[in-house]
């Protein structure tokens, strides 16, 4: 599956939203906020404004002050490990089968994700790489 993702900057969030929407359904699929420490009231807005689908993105966009580049990526393997970033324990030729088997859809969502799931997991030891993939962590 291919993804289309577009990065919306304004004046009041110069690090954007990045906004990840499947190229066949047009669905949003992922959407990851650059900003880090993003106010209450914000993220509200942010997820009431939330497009489902890239027709209704596209025609949101055309209608706010804001600045929109299409990113044009596709999220790959050694991407994914360098951000996971646990080489000493975890297997990267376990974890690139269970990548291997992965949709496109949910690799993004795995990379996109894996930030929320570092920074919730408090003082809990971090699952082994391929642990978290088979998991699918992600759509919980």
């Amino acid at each position: 599956m291919q993804v289309r993702k577009f990065l919306v900057t304004t004046a009041v969030s110069p690090e954007g939203v990045v906004y990840s929407y499947a190229s066949d359904t047009e669905k949003i699929v992922a959407f990851e906020i650059k900003q880090e420490n993003i106010k209450a009231v914000a993220m509200q807005w942010l997820l009431d404004n939330l497009k489902p689908t890239l027709n209704d993105f596209l025609t949101w966009v055309k209608s706010f002050k804001c600045e929109v580049v299409e990113i044009h990526q596709k999220i790959s393997f050694d991407m994914f490990w360098n951000q996971y970033n646990d080489g000493s324990r975890s297997s990267k030729k376990r974890s690139l089968s269970v990548w291997n088997k992965l949709k496109e859809e949910d690799q993004i969502k795995a990379y996109y994700y894996y930030p929320k799931y570092n920074k919730n997991r408090g003082n809990a030891e971090k699952k082994y790489c391929e642990t978290y993939l088979n998991a699918e962590l992600w759509n919980n």
